[in-house]
């Protein structure tokens, strides 16, 4: 058996951490779909504790981007992610706008019923003003 050099030695190393690293993406990837974490390269990097030039390498972009299409096919994502609401939060949320609607028309019947009020008043406040007014210049006709 041959002795092997430095460089060589030193070539072996910088491999078995490249696959452990690779390895550490892979199973962060796993980890977080299994979690329905959302996967975006820069939250695999931290937790995998790799560079983000790793994470955009051939073979481990893919596979995160297989990942986060996956996690777009999933109805339970959209949930999380806020883009689509359950039918318990529509039926709450028709619930209180029925509840609105009908404070908001009551609110509208009693300015109907104020403003009729009113304008009867100032109607009667015209027909006053216009027999004050007959009466003051027939009085002041008549001397």
């Amino acid at each position: 058996m041959t002795a092997r050099t430095p460089a060589q030695v030193l070539h072996e190393a910088r491999q078995a951490d490249s696959r452990d690293k690779r390895a550490r993406v892979l199973a962060t990837v796993a980890d977080m779909e299994s979690r329905h974490e959302p996967v975006t390269f820069t939250a695999v990097a931290r937790a995998a504790g790799v560079s983000n030039w790793l994470v955009y390498a051939t073979g481990i972009r893919e596979r995160i981007e297989q990942a986060r299409e996956r996690q777009k096919a999933l109805p339970r994502h959209e949930l999380e992610m806020g883009r689509q609401a359950s039918a318990g939060a529509m039926q709450t949320d028709l619930a209180l706008a029925r509840e609105e609607i009908k404070a908001l028309r009551g609110e509208r019947d009693q300015l109907k019923a104020a403003g009729a009020a009113t304008m009867i008043v100032d109607t009667g406040c015209h027909a006053v003003m216009a027999s004050v007014v007959d009466l003051c210049s027939k009085a002041t006709g008549a001397r």
